[in-house]
């Protein structure tokens, strides 16, 4: 019994070591692009405020590559609480194909020409960020379960 509960530890131990290692080799890392472009812009001055950053759905992108690496973790883990897997590896799917319309949507408004106005940047960048606050969460849950 006290064996299974060493394991048992042991194994949390493991998954909450390797979300904070994947928090910061993955979230942490594909973020830092956006990061040197706000410190190259602000630099320079010619940073006129943080939508500007983002406004082009950069922040979709990297939400499509933490769910694509989070969930490949996932899927070259073990068959047990497969459910549970099903469901995050599901959900990661779900903002991977999410992510990408609303990139493509975003990048034909662009090419077009049709002009974006202030609100519809606001909106972008909304929708940025709970795309990637939905991809760190659904892939902190495949980190996780990765482990078991």
């Amino acid at each position: 019994m006290e064996q299974n509960q060493n394991q048992s530890a042991s194994l949390k131990g493991k998954g909450i070591g390797k979300l904070i290692g994947w928090l910061k080799f993955s979230v942490i890392i594909a973020l830092l692009p956006i990061a040197l472009n706000a410190l190259s812009l602000g630099i320079t001055g010619q940073l006129e405020s943080f939508s500007q950053l983002v406004a082009h759905g950069e922040l979709l992108l990297v939400a499509t590559a933490i769910s694509a690496m989070a969930m490949g973790e996932l899927f070259r883990s073990g068959s047990s609480l497969k459910i549970f897997k099903v469901m995050a590896g599901g959900a990661a799917i779900v903002i991977i194909m999410l992510s990408l319309s609303y990139f493509v949507d975003i990048l034909a408004a662009y090419l077009s020409g049709f002009g974006i106005d202030e609100q519809q940047i606001n909106i972008i960048v909304q929708m940025s960020f709970w795309s990637l606050g939905f991809s760190v969460f659904s892939g902190g849950c495949c980190i996780l379960l990765s482990e078991y």
